[in-house]
């Protein structure tokens, strides 16, 4: 567990608290803007 106000793991993003929504808001549209990772993989099969 980190102590961090966002943490991203392939692309997944989390946060601590309710408190770090601006942090977490900001990293959220970064990772969208990068688009997929490599690390990835699709949940779903069409």
């Amino acid at each position: 567990m980190l102590d961090q106000s966002v943490v991203v793991d392939s692309g997944l993003v989390t946060s601590r608290s309710p408190d770090d929504l601006g942090d977490f808001n900001a990293k959220i549209v970064e990772e969208i803007c990068e688009g997929k990772h490599a690390e990835q993989r699709q949940s779903v099969t069409a």
